[in-house]
């Protein structure tokens, strides 16, 4: 949610493209495409907009909070015969629990504790912020646990938040016919700037942490 989607392991980076050589696999061009020369022209293809929500943050104050994130490229190293990129194949969330606050009046939380979830959609069907439903909707495939760490800007109504993730599970999913086994890449570290959006209700990373 923000890739590793807001925490991914696998990005496309700012702009993503995709990029296709070759007379026997080159797709015919869309609207918006970049078409390169050389002796095999190659099509790099916008995948998502870099301004784009990443991910978004909710907190409630019962102390519980989520984070909810699209995932940009594949969550971990993983070479697509085809050259796929994973584009719209993967989201996670992230289910955590206030374990400290502020001292100040505002009391924002400071730590917290959960756990995070990546989902499979092999459909890619299009995912809003507006549905919380949909970045559940797919198969899970990756369990971590993680720690959180918060700095709130209540001036500026930002938050900048760094994680670490432990993998504790991961369930193989069929891609293109071949049944795939996400690795155990150990403990991760991220961290992303979010701003707060009364429309979403909730904080918004637009960048990978």
């Amino acid at each position: 949610m923000i890739a590793r989607g807001m925490f991914a392991r696998g990005i496309l980076g700012l702009t993503g493209a995709l990029l296709i050589a070759g007379c026997a696999l080159q797709p015919s061009p869309e609207p918006g495409d970049v078409i390169t020369g050389g002796p095999y022209p190659v099509i790099e293809r916008q995948a998502y907009q870099a301004d784009a929500p990443s991910a978004v943050m909710t907190l409630a104050d019962s102390g519980r909070g989520t984070i909810r994130g699209i995932i940009h490229g594949w969550p971990f190293a993983h070479a697509d015969p085809g050259g796929d990129f994973g584009e719209g194949l993967f989201t996670d969330r992230i289910d955590f629990v206030v374990t400290e606050r502020a001292a100040d009046g505002a009391r924002m939380p400071l730590r917290a504790r959960g756990k995070r979830t990546v989902y499979f959609h092999p459909d890619r069907a299009p995912v809003s912020f507006a549905q919380a439903g949909a970045f559940t909707a797919g198969q899970p495939i990756i369990s971590d646990t993680v720690e959180l760490a918060f700095s709130f800007d209540s001036n500026a109504g930002t938050v900048q938040v760094k994680t670490i993730t432990r993998q504790t599970g991961a369930h193989t999913f069929v891609w293109n016919e071949e049944s795939l086994m996400p690795p155990d890449i150990g403990e991760q570290t991220a961290a992303a700037s979010g701003s707060y959006s009364a429309q979403l209700g909730g904080y918004v990373f637009t960048s990978a942490m």
